[in-house]
């Protein structure tokens, strides 16, 4: 029986064959998004050795988004690498800044800032400007609600009624980020454990 031996470079050459017929848009689906469009022709840029979009290209384009990731919905969002949220190749128009971000089932937790109990039915656009930064939001009540007086917040209203020592305190001195969102869950990060006792109701008078 006759046996044939095929040459290594017939299969470079049929590789480079079929590659050359293979629809662009199988690598390329769409433009880049404006933000981006002057990578339009420079692959390397954020895929350099084509393995991947690195954060490292990202982070490095972008300057000070180091300092952004410390904070807000880049600190406490599950998803980790920069295109598992911000996707290219989608269009021109592609908001790739906000691309996906669902309002209606966004967690809003993410964010560090508890929308229960009184915020929870607001739409959006009440808190945030249509076009607006989000993460430039002011997170104080009183950015919002004109009449809001520190001195006279009922807390009983959120289930924690402050009795003494706590109704004379400053409210900075609980709300070290200012108010609204912003809260101290446990007695221990005040009060060292031998100070206080742990099973001691919000409201006692204990």
């Amino acid at each position: 029986m006759k046996k044939f031996f095929l040459h290594p470079l017939f299969f470079i050459g049929l590789a480079l064959l079929i590659f050359s017929l293979v629809d662009e848009t199988l690598l390329m689906p769409d433009h880049l998004s404006t933000a981006h469009g002057s990578l339009e022709n420079n692959c390397k840029a954020c895929h350099p050795g084509f393995k991947g979009t690195p954060d490292s290209n990202c982070l490095a384009c972008k300057g000070k988004m180091s300092l952004v990731l410390e904070t807000g919905i880049h600190k406490y969002a599950p998803v980790k690498k920069c295109s598992g949220c911000h996707q290219e190749h989608l269009g021109k128009n592609y908001p790739i800044a906000e691309a996906w971000i669902d309002p209606v089932n966004f967690n809003h937790n993410w964010t560090g800032f508890d929308l229960s109990p009184f915020h929870l039915n607001l739409a959006c656009t009440d808190c945030h400007q249509a076009k607006g930064n989000y993460r430039h939001t002011p997170r104080q009540c009183g950015k919002c609600h004109r009449d809001f007086k520190p001195g006279l917040w009922n807390h009983a209203k959120v289930g924690c009624r402050l009795t003494p020592p706590h109704k004379d305190l400053p409210c900075r001195n609980c709300h070290t980020k200012g108010w609204g969102g912003d809260k101290q869950p446990t007695c221990s990060q005040c009060h060292p454990p031998n100070t206080y006792k742990p099973r001691m109701a919000c409201a006692s008078k204990d």
